[in-house]
């Protein structure tokens, strides 16, 4: 059974959270094949540290089968992402 976790960021997502940020994405993937949706519609500053976090995290849920999408995104994060040539990596080139 395929079971969706949501992974909400918060509104300011600095180097000093990547380690609980690490935790949530880390018990993401303790179920096999679960949906992942990440959360940044609240997002309104994300550093260069965190977007390498998830993409780094994308790349490793999709090499191991599961799903990962976005259900919302600010304006701010997608900027970032932009910005820093990781849309792509982070699947949000058509966002």
């Amino acid at each position: 059974m395929n079971n969706t976790v949501k992974i909400e960021l918060s509104p300011f997502v600095e180097i000093s959270d990547v380690v609980n940020m690490m935790a949530k994405l880390k018990n993401s993937v303790k179920e096999e094949g679960a949906n992942i949706v990440l959360c940044a519609g609240a997002v309104e500053r994300i550093d260069t540290a965190s977007l390498q976090l998830l993409a780094s995290f994308i790349s490793y849920a999709q090499a191991h089968n599961f799903n990962v999408s976005w259900d919302s995104v600010s304006e701010q994060a997608k900027r970032a992402a932009w910005l820093t040539g990781m849309n792509d990596n982070l699947l949000l080139a058509e966002a």
